[in-house]
């Protein structure tokens, strides 16, 4: 958290949490208590006063003295928490990913990708806690460095009822992104278990036996409806993984992952991986296939 001329860094045990919307209370308490403030001093002129605040979930080395806690993470987030955040409240994806209701609703629109070290963190700014003045700043800020292509369908049809055991499933595509995107191969795999990336990696030969060829472009704020794959119910969930590459600008192409997660056809999490980290696992894992790396992280 962040005001002119100071800040400081608030810590909390997120292990075991459900969710981590208790987050966003203690930001909205943050913004609450510093609008009671300036009221309170209307005299003053306090129109470019604003406050900062950061949220970030990471696993760290702890100690009795917090002055020597420590992880690679935690210290990226506190070198870099101006970039991430700018002004206004900013979270990471893995806060995002367990937000529920109205809370995840608020950090939909303002995206960010903000390159640290080599490597692309996603940062979603809070619509609500944001002044006027940066509306539009922020807007035009949306996304950078080209598209950013989304699964934006996370429901599947309704069953037939003569086979209740089968449905479809679109995974339609959104490029949030600056630029047009084309040429989109989407290879597809559906796993009979719950899967990480380095599982991925493991069978990233056989994902990319079967696809689907989208033909056409999508515009920057475009949608595209895409050809649906045959879904069986399970009674576990599952991940379904897309390895989506497309090429954009004059000779650029890059990749996502999406690892789209069911169970009894109804749609549990979507995660996403971007190019940076599939080149590190895929480094990782042939690193450890050949023996010169003991196990992939």
């Amino acid at each position: 958290m962040f005001w002119a001329g100071d800040g400081g860094v608030f810590v909390s045990n997120a292990e075991g949490r459900k969710d981590y919307d208790v987050i966003i209370d203690a930001a909205d308490t943050v913004y609450d208590l510093f609008e009671k403030w300036k009221n309170e001093y209307q005299e003053l002129d306090t129109t470019n006063l604003g406050i900062r605040v950061s949220a970030h979930v990471s696993m760290i080395f702890a100690d009795r003295d917090p002055d020597f806690w420590t992880s690679k993470d935690l210290n990226n987030f506190i070198k870099y928490e101006r970039d991430i955040s700018e002004e206004g409240f900013a979270i990471t994806e893995p806060i995002k990913d367990k937000l529920t209701g109205q809370k995840v609703k608020r950090f939909e629109e303002f995206v960010r990708v903000v390159r640290i070290k080599g490597e692309d963190l996603r940062t979603f700014i809070d619509s609500k806690h944001r002044s006027n003045s940066n509306k539009l700043q922020y807007a035009e800020k949306k996304l950078t460095d080209g598209p950013i292509v989304q699964i934006v369908n996370t429901s599947v049809e309704s069953p037939d009822p003569t086979n209740k055991s089968h449905t479809k499933y679109h995974p339609n595509l959104r490029n949030d992104g600056t630029v047009s995107v084309s040429n989109i191969r989407i290879y597809y795999k559906i796993m009979d278990r719950v899967v990480d990336l380095i599982d991925i990696m493991r069978e990233k030969d056989d994902i990319r036996k079967r696809g689907i060829i989208y033909e056409g472009s999508i515009l920057p704020n475009g949608s595209a409806r895409v050809n649906p794959i045959n879904l069986e119910r399970t009674e576990k969930e599952v991940s379904v993984i897309f390895w989506l590459e497309y090429d954009f600008g004059a000779n650029e192409s890059t990749e996502i992952i999406f690892d789209v997660r069911f169970k009894d056809f109804q749609n549990t999490r979507v995660i996403p991986y971007d190019h940076s980290v599939i080149v590190k696992a895929d480094r990782e894992w042939n690193e450890f296939k050949s023996g010169t790396r003991s196990a992939p992280t």
